[in-house]
């Protein structure tokens, strides 16, 4: 748990500055900027100019989500959240996924009781994309048990 740098008592996993960035570039017009703002958060620098025409306009086509988000007034996902868990439960993580998102699967593996894990190697955080084979194979291995 040292790894996450959070308090024992709250998991932390929204409100996030480059969302709020992303935001203030779509409200100002520039979407494009925007998206590459957010995903080089999420995949880092320079991944934006790999991402597939498709996909980018998938992303520029929900853009306007972002408005949203930013004033939900979600509250934050606790420890207490977590370990209430009792579905069984599968975490899957890209092996090359970066920043924080590589850390929060794993914190949450650790407290949600008899949660399984998967690592697909060489993909980020849209791995059902980058590695659908491996993605499905790590769900129906699970689903299997």
């Amino acid at each position: 748990m040292s790894a996450c740098r959070c308090r024992p008592a709250r998991l932390r996993i929204h409100r996030w500055p480059r969302t709020a960035r992303s935001v203030e570039m779509i409200r100002a017009g520039d979407i494009e900027s925007a998206l590459q703002n957010f995903y080089e958060g999420i995949e880092g620098d320079g991944s934006w100019r790999r991402v597939p025409a498709a996909a980018k306009q998938q992303l520029r086509d929900n853009a306007i989500t972002f408005l949203g988000q930013i004033n939900e007034q979600r509250r934050p996902y606790t420890l207490a959240d977590a370990q209430a868990i009792r579905t069984p439960t599968l975490l899957i993580g890209g092996g090359a996924t970066t920043g924080s998102l590589s850390l929060i699967w794993r914190v949450l593996a650790e407290h949600i009781a008899g949660t399984k894990t998967a690592i697909i190697a060489n993909a980020g955080h849209w791995m059902f994309e980058q590695a659908p084979l491996e993605f499905g194979e790590a769900v129906n291995a699970f689903l299997a048990e």
